[in-house]
């Protein structure tokens, strides 16, 4: 069954509402879950991706409010941001350039131990977050593509045996 035109009314409604605030995890949350049931759906979301997910929420600086709850929600989503990149990940080409620049940015994650943001001011503890989260979302991308994942990522991955802040 096709995504209807509601269906997709729906999803550039939460493409354009991809703004940081309180809601922001929320909207990642949703365009994971379509995407996971609607796969058909990748190639019209992965500039959305790249620039957004990537560029603006993971590279951003570590938000330095005094509001604990400005801080959880800036990580979780980071978080959404990242498991949205392994979906998109697991129902594409690996082998198209969108695709090899996100999956080496998950990598890029493990290799920097969680560091993501540009200024390197993420926390500790938010960096063996999104570590483990990056490393389990290589794990999902290699399992649905085994026969395209690149031997390099596996390398990437043994690093999180000897992660001694998890």
């Amino acid at each position: 069954e096709s995504f209807s035109a509601d269906g997709k009314k729906f999803v550039d409604n939460c493409l354009k509402s991809l703004t940081f605030g309180p809601g922001l995890p929320s909207v990642l949350r949703v365009l994971l879950e379509v995407l996971k049931v609607y796969p058909e759906l990748s190639p019209s979301i992965d500039m959305t991706i790249e620039k957004f997910v990537v560029k603006k929420l993971l590279n951003a600086p570590a938000t330095h409010s005094s509001s604990k709850k400005d801080r959880s929600i800036q990580m979780h989503a980071r978080v959404q941001g990242i498991k949205l990149i392994s979906v998109y990940l697991s129902h594409c080409d690996l082998e198209n350039e969108v695709a090899e620049k996100l999956l080496n940015h998950l990598q890029h994650i493990v290799h920097e131990q969680g560091e993501v943001s540009t200024d390197r001011s993420t926390s500790k503890s938010d960096r063996a977050t999104l570590r483990l989260v990056a490393g389990s979302c290589l794990l999902k991308v290699a399992k649905s593509m085994l026969d395209l994942f690149p031997p390099q990522a596996f390398l990437t991955l043994s690093q999180l045996l000897y992660d001694e802040d998890t």
